[in-house]
């Protein structure tokens, strides 16, 4: 459910956000002059009369025909003066057969797959109507498998960035692959993005992943128990979880805000405090948070849980509402953690936002047919987005990977 206020900004772009206006050229492709042949006042034919430019426009399209380039390598033989023997060069080492498609077309097709969540056989029909000729679906799909070879090392060195990182965001989610349940694992910082899907879910994929086990840093998470199971880090909370399932509570069952309103917006006065640089005492945080959520319960006719117990006893009824408040007692050093710590954050939106497009591309193609596709994307897809977060083309990022000589994003 939103927490978005309505009705305080108006339509469209908001103060302070950078356009994107067509600019015009400086060095125009093409210039065509329009002239009057005639003078609509007498009548005198104006054709062979000089004017000036005192107006312009301009219209940006794409060319009327647009078709591949195509670069002939001849290898040239000479025969050596000095010993008369016969002396060839070889060809590029990227050109390896008599006709191939480019690192241009190799980047501009796996992006399309990878980034713009485009089907194999989409990409090969729109090649086929713009210009002709297409590689086929197998082509496409081993150049994907190309750049993730490639990009193996790199991969590694943005996980050595993450676990060195002050802080961090983890988040999961499902998706089908090989007609079973799979899970992809994100981590990230603000300039960094790691994706993987090693297998299922719980602590024994996350080792696996091998960044969180030696993450030293504030993570910030949801309260899902296998995330706690590493107690070498700090734990930080997503309250946009908890205020958005606290508005779905209210929704349903408080509609008058008797008891989950009172929690709901000490969280939000709290982040208010925060936002403006005020920082408050974590004991009396989690003091505070801990009266309020009692009142929740007191509300609904039950009592905290006991130290040590994680979930209040209670029937089917009312499991989900005690459930939210158990959270938020239970966990309550990890909730208000944004209230004192520098380092951690309010919510984990950023990780959310990185796992966005993988929901994406999950309900455009429904499941990954092989682990090693759904590996390939998920280091594409960390590389372009750590790419993306320094401000790096994802087509000069991937057209340098096709080159064989990969840019490597700052990883500090």
């Amino acid at each position: 459910m939103s927490q978005r206020p309505k009705g305080k900004n108006k339509e469209g772009g908001q103060e302070g956000h950078k356009g994107h206006t067509l600019e015009k050229n400086e060095t125009p492709d093409e210039v065509e002059q329009h002239k009057a042949t005639k003078c609509p006042n007498c009548g005198f034919n104006l054709k062979d009369v000089q004017g000036e430019v005192v107006e312009t426009r301009q219209v940006m399209d794409l060319p009327e025909v647009i078709r591949f380039f195509t670069t002939e390598h001849q290898v040239v033989e000479v025969c050596c003066p000095g010993c008369q023997s016969p002396v060839k060069a070889d060809f590029p080492a990227e050109v390896t057969a008599p006709v191939q498609y480019g690192p241009h077309t190799q980047t501009t097709c796996t992006l399309l797959k990878v980034d713009q969540a485009i089907s194999l056989e989409r990409i090969v029909s729109f090649f086929t109507d713009w210009f002709g000729h297409a590689p086929s679906e197998g082509t496409v799909q081993n150049w994907i498998y190309r750049a993730a070879t490639t990009l193996e090392p790199i991969e590694e060195q943005i996980k050595a960035g993450i676990i060195h990182a002050t802080a961090a965001g983890f988040d999961e989610t499902m998706v089908r692959s090989c007609g079973k349940n799979a899970w992809i694992h994100v981590a990230r910082t603000d300039k960094l993005t790691h994706c993987a899907a090693p297998g299922g879910r719980g602590k024994a994929t996350i080792e696996k992943i091998g960044i969180l086990p030696d993450f030293r840093g504030v993570a910030h998470h949801d309260a899902w128990e296998a995330y706690f199971s590493f107690k070498q880090c700090e734990h930080s909370l997503c309250n946009a979880h908890l205020v958005r399932e606290g508005a779905s509570l209210k929704k349903h069952f408080d509609p008058a805000g008797v008891w989950s309103e009172p929690i709901i917006s000490w969280l939000l006065a709290v982040k208010k405090q925060r936002d403006g640089g005020i920082f408050c005492c974590a004991e009396k945080l989690v003091t505070d948070l801990r009266a309020v959520v009692k009142g929740g319960y007191t509300a609904l006719g039950f009592s905290p849980p006991a130290d040590g117990v994680k979930l209040s006893a209670c029937s089917k009824e009312f499991r989900s509402r005690i459930r939210w408040l158990d959270r938020l007692w239970f966990y309550a050093p990890y909730v208000v953690r944004f209230g004192w710590d520098a380092l951690a954050c309010f919510d984990n939106n950023g990780s959310e936002r990185d796992i966005r497009p993988v929901k994406l591309f999950s309900k455009v193609f429904g499941c990954w047919r092989s682990a090693s596709g759904l590996d390939s994307f998920c280091r594409l897809r960390g590389y372009l987005s750590t790419l993306r977060k320094q401000g790096i083309s994802p087509r000069e990022g991937l057209l340098s990977v096709f080159r064989g000589n990969p840019i490597v994003p700052a990883t500090t």
